[in-house]
């Protein structure tokens, strides 16, 4: 998360650490009206962490399938499209 938060933002390591700490207080309070909004979308943090090579693995057309049939699975996430496309 200390990369992401450094990256995403042009800051330093220690930085990075010191607001991650003061966005994970301030998460902790997002069910208050008054709490302040998310500094990057949600997603954009779980693309990142999920960017890793899956080209060792095989493609498995009926898991994908068994798995799209559970109540709110999805293939459309930008990870599920790359394992899709893995040779």
């Amino acid at each position: 998360m200390g990369d992401f938060i450094a990256e995403g933002f042009g800051v330093s390591q220690e930085e990075a650490q010191r607001m991650r700490k003061t966005y994970t207080t301030i998460r902790h309070d997002a069910c208050r009206a008054d709490a302040p909004a998310q500094p990057v979308p949600a997603n954009a943090f779980l693309d990142y962490v999920h960017d890793i090579d899956l080209s060792v693995i095989e493609p498995a057309p009926d898991l994908r399938d068994a798995l799209d049939a559970l109540p709110g699975a999805s293939s459309s996430s930008p990870t599920a499209r790359a394992a899709m496309q893995s040779p």
